[in-house]
C-alpha cells in the first residue's frame, strides 16, 4: 500500500514499512522527521519493522555531485538524456544540501531543472529521532551489499521496531 503519513494516519496495520530512493531524506525539518516516525510507529504492529535508507554524511556524496560527472540515461520514450547536478551553497549548512539535478536533451527545447533540498543526519541523530518515536534500531547495514556500518560506508541502511 502507497501511503502519506501527512494525510493518512494507521494503527497497527502493518508488519512492515518501507521509505526507498533516499525518501526520509526529503523530511528536511525536525518536525517533518518527527510526524513521519510518529505516523510510522503507529502504523506498525507489535513486532513490525521500518525499513528505510539515508546517505551517510561521513562518506560525503555529494562531493562527487558536479557537472563534470555527468551520466546519460533514457527517458521512457527512448530520449537520450544528460544529467548533471549541482551542489549550492558549497555543501551542507546544518546537515541540509541544497543541490540542482538537471536533464537535458538534444530533443527538447531546454533543459529541465530540478531543485532540491536533502537532510543529512548522522547516525546518532537519527538513532535520537527514531527513539523519541517510540522505535527501536535492530539492524543497521553500511551498504546494500549488507557490510556493518563503517564511518566511510556510504549508506545507513535502518531495519527498526517498536521499542518495547
Amino acid at each position: 500500500m502507497l501511503g502519506d503519513t501527512r494525510v493518512r494516519r494507521w494503527e497497527a496495520e502493518f508488519d512492515l514499512v518501507v521509505m526507498t530512493g533516499h525518501a526520509f531524506q526529503a523530511l528536511v525539518g525536525d518536525e517533518e522527521i518527527r510526524g513521519c516516525l510518529r505516523a510510522v510507529r503507529e502504523a506498525l504492529r507489535p513486532g513490525g519493522r521500518f525499513v528505510f535508507e539515508v546517505r551517510n554524511p561521513a562518506a560525503r556524496a555529494w562531493e562527487r555531485w558536479t557537472p563534470e560527472r555527468a551520466y546519460e540515461t533514457v527517458a521512457a520514450d527512448g530520449t537520450p538524456v544528460r544529467v548533471t547536478h549541482e551542489v549550492l551553497d558549497g555543501g551542507p549548512r546544518d546537515g541540509r544540501l541544497r543541490f540542482t539535478e538537471t536533464y537535458d536533451s538534444d530533443r527538447w527545447p531546454a533543459p529541465r531543472v530540478s531543485h532540491s533540498v536533502l537532510r543529512f543526519l548522522d547516525p546518532g541523530s537519527l538513532t535520537g529521532f527514531l527513539a523519541a518515536a517510540g522505535l527501536a534500531v535492530v539492524e543497521q547495514y553500511g551498504d546494500w551489499d549488507g557490510r556493518p556500518p563503517a564511518p566511510a560506508a556510504p549508506e545507513i541502511i535502518t531495519v527498526a521496531t517498536p521499542a518495547a
